[in-house]
């Protein structure tokens, strides 16, 4: 059944070779197109990614100039099962993603407030998570 899906989308592997027989199909190929900063968390015991791969990933982009940051937990496997190393990844995200999208959501957010009318006090609207009082016709950010 998953052969006659795959040909569904692909074709006929003896027909179609080139879409099936491409010169390199490792997704390694591609790694130096990426452009976005990439946080890496990895198992030392990933079964589907093992660590090597991993790192040679981290290497390359690093090679090439790229923002990339790994960390890589012990006796851990796909997903991390310690509650320890599932708090430090989250922890590990939420950072990275205030260092690089932080500026770019609170420009977004100072887009979509002001479109929508909302009222943003100065003092407080760099604070992380200002509280919201909401009246009859607006949203007051103080």
């Amino acid at each position: 059944m998953l052969q006659e899906y795959e040909k569904s989308l692909l074709g006929d592997p003896l027909k179609d070779r080139a879409t099936y027989h491409v010169a390199s199909p490792s997704p390694i190929t591609y790694i130096h197109n990426v452009k976005a900063p990439l946080p890496v968390l990895q198992g030392d015991n990933d079964p589907r990614v093992p660590k090597e791969e991993a790192q040679q990933v981290v290497e390359l982009l690093k090679k090439d100039g790229k923002t990339v940051d790994a960390h890589y937990y012990a006796n851990e496997g796909r997903g991390f099962a310690k509650r320890e190393n599932q708090i430090d990844s989250i922890r590990r995200s939420v950072e990275w993603f205030d260092k690089y999208l932080k500026g770019a959501i609170d420009l977004r957010r100072r887009c979509s407030v002001a479109a929508a009318g909302v009222v943003v006090n100065r003092k407080t609207s760099g604070s992380p998570r200002p509280p919201i009082r909401r009246s009859e016709r607006n949203v007051v950010l103080q």
